[in-house]
């Protein structure tokens, strides 16, 4: 999980099940909705990809690149 901006959402809570309470918590749906990237979805509902970088980074071990 080198570049997870680009990375399905789905795909990253299947790989690391800690990413799912950090999704959850800014409202990111991993689940029915998890079949975009993280970029998207942060687009979508309004988050700048750097509030949640290092949440991620932290809980997962990896950070998104900007």
């Amino acid at each position: 999980m080198e570049n997870l901006k680009e990375e399905k959402i789905g795909d990253i809570v299947a790989k690391n099940f800690k990413a799912a309470a950090i999704f959850s918590k800014y409202g990111l749906d991993f689940c029915c909705g998890g079949q975009i990237s993280v970029e998207e979805a942060a687009k979508k509902e309004g988050i700048a990809i750097g509030q949640i970088n290092c949440r991620v980074g932290r809980g997962i071990g990896t950070e998104i690149r900007e």
